[in-house]
């Protein structure tokens, strides 16, 4: 056991866990520093480098709890779904993901998970950053989208000439890549109007459903 286990309590760990969450909310995660979580948490910042070595270990933690958190209500939402039985899956899928991206109440794990991104990308991603991320998160519950798409094949609404898992992928690539741009970007966006942002959601997901539709 490292000497640095050995001073841990559990106790300790979810308040630092809990103030550098509220910490990166209120400042962003750039701008937040070990200094601040520790003035946060009211302890030393040598207590703190106890627990986490650096804040790309602090942030991994928070990104595992974040992720699982929006893992877990997707999940849910498929899970109901697949068992409802008077929608298409095509449909269904729509009306999945318009809500999962405009459900408030998400915009604090959203913004955490895009600056988490925007900061760890081209040279700043970290040795095994791939493998410590896979680990984390609960991989199997994406795999229930798959399903979905399953069902609609079978239901006659999505086409059956594109790989399941690789139009699941798509799918999901394109709305998180898309919904992160808007998050960190929105405002600043130089080629839409003021009034445009609010509409292309519901276009992007139009444009998808049809490019799944089965052919008639």
């Amino acid at each position: 056991m490292s000497q640095r286990m050995i001073y841990q309590t559990e106790t300790t760990r979810l308040k630092i866990l809990e103030q550098a969450e509220t910490c990166f909310s209120d400042s962003g995660f750039f701008e937040t520093q070990m200094k601040d979580i520790a003035v946060a948490t009211g302890m030393s910042r040598n207590t703190l480098y106890r627990y986490f070595r650096d804040k790309t270990e602090l942030g991994l933690a928070i990104l595992e709890l974040t992720l699982n958190r929006k893992i877990e209500k997707l999940s849910d939402k498929i899970n109901r779904a697949l068992k409802d039985d008077h929608r298409l899956a095509l449909e269904k899928i729509s009306t999945l993901f318009r809500e999962v991206y405009e459900e408030e109440g998400n915009e604090t794990d959203d913004r955490f998970i895009a600056e988490f991104d925007a900061f760890y990308s081209g040279a700043r991603i970290p040795e095994g950053f791939r493998a410590k991320v896979k680990n984390a998160i609960n991989i199997a519950a994406t795999g229930q989208l798959d399903d979905l798409i399953e069902a609609g094949k079978i239901d006659g609404s999505i086409r059956k000439d594109i790989d399941t898992h690789l139009m699941s992928l798509t799918l999901t690539t394109a709305l998180h890549s898309f919904h992160q741009r808007m998050l960190l970007r929105g405002p600043a966006l130089v080629e839409l109007d003021e009034n445009e942002g609010p509409e292309l959601l519901p276009m992007l997901l139009q444009l998808l459903t049809d490019g799944m539709r089965a052919h008639k």
